[in-house]
């Protein structure tokens, strides 16, 4: 009996300390092509890419041509900081990310904006 109670702890304790903690979010989920849908006049259409190696791409339209930014991301916890860069500048910005599902990203920013995107399933 007692030899069946020792790998019983083990793996139990193994699991506890494997298991993401409260807040934290799957760097898998996020990898891939993610859509902004705003249905407000005046509204940019726009698009975050995420990869594996930490890069990330965002693609919007500025007085209706298309540009693209390039930068890297980091995940920490549930705090999502992406750097842009943009010439010679980088511009870092921090997002709380409140809901990752397969089809849904739902962040805000350091001013409380909430900002939904869909995932691009093209």
């Amino acid at each position: 009996m007692r030899i069946l109670i020792l790998p019983a702890c083990f793996l139990i304790a193994s699991q506890a300390m494997s298991a993401p903690e409260k807040g934290e979010i799957a760097r898998n989920k996020l990898i891939g092509k993610w859509i902004v849908k705003d249905d407000k006049p005046g509204a940019v259409e726009a698009s975050m890419e995420f990869s594996k190696d930490g890069t990330a791409k965002i693609v919007a339209e500025l007085g209706g041509q298309p540009i693209t930014l390039k930068g890297t991301y980091t995940l920490k916890g549930d705090q999502l900081r992406i750097s842009v860069s943009f010439g010679d500048n980088e511009t870092p910005n921090t997002f709380t990310v409140v809901q990752l599902t397969s089809s849904q990203l739902k962040l805000v920013n350091g001013e409380k904006i909430p900002q939904v995107l869909y995932r691009d399933k093209r």
